[in-house]
């Protein structure tokens, strides 16, 4: 009996064969980058250009389609409404906040409840303007305002409408920078004109013989439910005939959300 001692070939299995084409492949490419670099990208954008076509074809069914775009509108408007819904309740909680706290405002200061006043939104305060203007919103309203209304806060009169235009007031503060006032200073009834120094602050002078003293309060000349200042110091001395009086409005003017017009 022969014996075949010749060597058996090798069987290739199918890794090393994926591996051997892998390899082939990637010195052809490289070789063709080489010798020919403008040979791949023009394969390649050959290859796509099919791709990118059909892709523009779905897409344009989509987004061109009448139908889709109603679709796409009708949700807009529903976020949209929505966005609208939850400002308007926002606004209605606040309004129902402010007329709870100018109730109790009215009873601590005893002011006549028969006075009519209509709340609007406060879009640009003192903060955000240079001196004391505000200016409120009167989107929601259809009520025709008009200059030389007064605005006032539960029971502090803050100052007077002074320009209408489009949907927009602007009020002028009382406080404002050389602006006068007539009040009466309580309790002693003395008849007092207020100096707006702006930021919500007045100045007078008074006899010194005056009696006056810090948390004294001016109303409002014209209507004397309505407070215009708190006195917030005095400054006198024995060499002078006046005494200087500084005043604020009791309320920050730079947190006013909302404020009343007097009808």
């Amino acid at each position: 009996m022969r014996l075949d001692l010749r060597a058996k070939p090798k069987k290739i299995t199918a890794l090393a064969l994926a591996w051997r084409v892998l390899v082939a492949v990637f010195i052809i490419v490289i070789g063709l980058n080489f010798f020919l670099p403008r040979f791949l990208p023009s394969v390649a954008m050959s290859v796509a250009f099919p791709f990118w076509k059909m892709r523009d074809f779905i897409v344009g069914i989509f987004f061109d389609n009448p139908y889709f775009k109603r679709q796409s509108s009708l949700v807009e408007e529903i976020i949209a409404l929505e966005e609208e819904n939850e400002r308007l309740r926002m606004a209605q909680l606040q309004t129902e906040i402010l007329r709870a706290d100018n109730n109790a405002f009215r009873e601590i200061l005893g002011r006549a409840v028969h006075i009519e006043t209509t709340l609007y939104p406060v879009v640009v305060r003192p903060a955000q303007a240079p001196y004391d203007v505000l200016v409120i919103d009167l989107e929601n309203t259809e009520e025709g305002l008009f200059a030389g209304q007064r605005i006032v806060y539960g029971n502090i009169a803050l100052g007077r409408v002074a320009e209408v235009a489009g949907r927009f007031a602007k009020v002028e503060l009382y406080s404002s920078s050389g602006k006068e006032t007539s009040g009466i200073l309580l309790p002693s009834e003395v008849p007092v004109t207020l100096s707006g120094r702006g930021g919500g602050n007045f100045v007078v002078n008074l006899p010194r013989d005056t009696s006056v003293s810090v948390g004294d309060s001016v109303i409002f000349s014209e209507d004397g439910n309505f407070v215009l200042a708190q006195v917030g110091s005095v400054d006198e001395s024995e060499k002078e005939p006046f005494k200087t009086v500084r005043l604020a409005i009791p309320k920050n003017i730079f947190s006013l959300r909302f404020v009343e017009l007097v009808k």
